[in-house]
């Protein structure tokens, strides 16, 4: 408050009035405010010393306002401390107090990982509070997920912000910034942990709710987290477009942070599609605005994608002369940005740089992380050198840094469980502790290295144990691929040599037929030999027919096999293809003796491939011509149920055995001759089923010898 008066206070000019009158309104102001906080103390000792323990607590929490205002937290926290001591527990006003306790507690205490259970005990106590969800409990949940989030913790962050949107979807008030920057959150959430199709969802809900909002530093924070998002897929196009949105308004509403980060992840778009010119020019203006505003940490990262650019033009000498510079700067600071140096050094640059270079590079990392006693960081760092000794195939340092990966990963989380355990037994039963501790402070330090040793026993036993479970788990995957791969070769052997077989075979026995034709044609010409001449033709054509049937299905089975088939489908008349599939048999039917009927509604509709579904009719069709007698059947019926059609194909023929419909739709089972001797390939049933499956639809048969045979699949009757 005082900043304020002042700058008004010393504005350019002498107007000697307003002076006086900025003065006596800051002496107003501040006489109100301490003299109202000193009211409320002297109320507060009255209510103290009557008993009103309601009162004191009420009392309390407006002299909590008082002082949150004026920014002394530190008695905030006393106040609150007192109240919660003094108000009845149990009651509204109790938890009122205990959640902003909790509350100003994680913000004093520098909002540490481990107190972010203050804050979900501060959510419970708000809502006992006040016993119903206002737009405070949204706000609540919302700074508690930002929390969480900030610290790694991505689905508890998610599930704050879900519950903070589901209270304010419930209020009839619209809070549109709030729901923009829930929508914003969960899709940074969702991509964190790669659920990408749900942080798409939110990234569309918050892209309808940017119309209505105002905060113009959300509607930027969703574009730009839109861009980074976009840019993990693969949208390389569209990420830009966002960052160009989030530069526009930043650009209109003074915003030069913004403008820098967007054009730092331009960069990374533009060195992705090795468009240098620009990549250039946006790391420039923003590696320009870092050195204006002095942010080292943001210039280092900036620095970084320049010297990533570099890389991708081949210029290692500029690469190196970025590198090093920003080496200097971390050899000589502790800041955490440095930490960031070391990693770009080591990670993004490692593969143009010698075998000397990269071994000193990762050497200081690994110092730098034993003087910080970051032993997270020192586990990561003895992963790469693994890695690199790997690729060196100098397998020996390779298991080694294996080994002290593993060793210091597991000390990192045996620290921390241990921690957590101390920490719990301590907060239990301090004073009981202190006590057996110094009754009997030689057998706790006997116990103390039996533990030591006990642990480092346990730690190495879980090192090799995690190894060997690791190789194994490896191991058995291997196998386990290379069984599924023996059967897939095996299975393409056996397509391969049924396909050859129907080539060799069934193609050229009816090639082999025609075989003589021309010769025998010309003796019943010269003999004016009419009946014979007219056998010769119906068998050439017939032939003609079988030969044209076989490669059709060939080429299509092939073209499926190749994934190649076109699949184009749209409404399709079942009727009309069912009338035109049953004409191309009538003649053989009416030779064979054979009644073909369609009972399909005429004006019944599938969404299919219409080429493949005359295959399929064709097919089925065929084989019950095939296998039905003199006097016999065949019907084609087709039935609607739940938006799909049936379609049946049901002959009264010589039915099939119980034995042989396993593999019935198996391309290497053998066909059957028909009733009069007719000759098949057995591809006619698998080409059938897999046509019907590209269309989205599922084949049976029923069958029984002596009585006949139905085939029915189903379609699809829209798209």
């Amino acid at each position: 408050m005082f900043p304020f008066f002042w700058f008004w206070y010393n504005m350019e000019g002498d107007n000697l009035m307003r002076r006086h009158i900025i003065l006596l309104l800051y002496l107003l102001v501040t006489t109100s405010v301490f003299s109202q906080e000193d009211s409320l103390r002297n109320q507060m000792g009255l209510q103290l010393s009557q008993g009103d323990s309601v009162g004191y607590a009420l009392s309390a929490l407006e002299l909590f306002k008082l002082q949150n205002k004026k920014g002394e937290y530190n008695k905030t926290i006393a106040t609150l401390k007192t109240a919660m001591d003094i108000a009845p527990e149990g009651g509204e006003t109790f938890y009122l107090i205990k959640s902003n306790y909790l509350i100003q507690s994680f913000f004093s205490n520098g909002q540490l990982k481990s107190d972010l259970h203050m804050l979900d005990t501060a959510i419970v106590c708000k809502k006992k509070a006040t016993n119903i969800n206002n737009s405070s409990t949204a706000n609540l949940h919302i700074y508690t997920g930002d929390c969480y989030g900030r610290h790694g913790d991505f689905p508890k962050a998610k599930q704050h912000f879900i519950i903070a949107l589901s209270i304010l979807d419930t209020l009839s008030e619209q809070f549109y910034d709030q729901q923009l920057n829930c929508h914003t959150q969960i899709m940074v959430c969702e991509g964190k942990v790669q659920n990408y199709e749900a942080a798409l969802y939110h990234s569309r809900m918050g892209m309808d709710i940017i119309p209505k909002a105002k905060d113009q530093g959300l509607i930027i924070g969703h574009y730009v987290d839109n861009a980074v998002l976009q840019g993990s897929l693969g949208m390389e196009k569209r990420a830009d477009e966002s960052n160009i949105m989030a530069w526009e308004i930043a650009q209109a509403n003074g915003d030069d942070y913004t403008k820098a980060y967007t054009n730092v992840n331009r960069t990374i778009i533009h060195t992705k599609n090795r468009e240098f010119d620009q990549a250039f020019q946006t790391i420039n203006d923003a590696i320009a605005y870092y050195q204006a505003v002095q942010d080292q940490e943001k210039l280092l990262t900036a620095e970084t994608h320049k010297a990533n650019i570099y890389k991708e033009q081949g210029d290692t000498a500029s690469w190196h002369t970025i590198m090093d510079k920003r080496l200097d700067l971390c050899r000589d600071s502790f800041y955490n940005e440095c930490r960031a140096a070391f990693y770009s050094a080591a990670f993004e640059g490692i593969d143009i740089l010698s075998n000397e270079e990269q071994d000193t590079l990762l050497g200081e990392q690994i110092l730098y992380s034993k003087n910080t006693n970051d032993f997270l960081m020192l586990s990561q760092s003895y992963l790469f050198r693994a890695n690199l000794a790997n690729g060196r195939k100098d397998f020996e340092k390779a298991s080694q840094y294996l080994y002290k990966h593993l060793q210091f990963q597991d000390t990192t989380k045996m620290e921390q469980l241990q921690a957590s355990i101390a920490k719990e037994k301590t907060k239990q039963d301090v004073e009981y502790f202190e006590y057996k501790t110094q009754k009997a402070e030689l057998q706790s330090q006997l116990l103390q290295r039996r533990n030591q040793l006990f642990i480092t026993v346990l730690l190495a036993l879980l090192v090799f144990l995690a190894a060997g479970y690791y190789f194994y788990r490896k191991l058995s995957a291997s196998r386990k691929r290379i069984s599924e791969q023996n059967n897939q070769l095996q299975q393409l052997n056996d397509t391969k040599d049924r396909f050859f077989s129907i080539i060799a075979h069934d193609l050229r026995s009816p090639i082999s037929a025609l075989d003589g034709v021309g010769q025998q044609m010309e003796y019943y010409l010269k003999k004016n030999d009419i009946p014979k001449l007219n056998l010769l033709s119906e068998r050439v054509d017939k032939t003609a027919k079988n030969m044209s049937g076989l490669l059709d299905n060939l080429l299509s089975w092939a073209l499926l096999q190749k994934g190649m088939i076109t699949y184009n489908p749209k409404s399709v008349n079942i009727h009309e293809s069912t009338t035109e599939s049953l004409s191309l048999f009538s003649e053989v039917a009416q030779l064979k003796g054979i009644t073909l009927f369609n009972q399909v509604h005429e004006k019944l509709e599938v969404y299919a491939d219409e080429a493949a579904l005359a295959t399929i009719l064709r097919n089925l069709i065929n084989n019950a011509v095939k296998y039905t007698d003199a006097g016999g059947k065949v019907t084609v019926d087709a039935k609607e149920e739940d938006n799909r059609v049936f379609i049946i194909i049901n002959d009264t023929g010589t039915g099939i055995g119980a034995d042989a419909l396993p593999k019935l739709f198996d391309v290497s089972s053998r066909s059957k001759k028909g009733t009069k001797g007719e000759k098949g390939t057995g591809l006619g049933l698998s080409l059938c089923k897999e046509m019907i499956e590209l269309n989205k639809g599922h084949i049976k048969v029923m069958s029984e010898l002596g009585v006949g045979t139905s085939f029915i699949f189903d379609l699809p009757m829209k798209a």
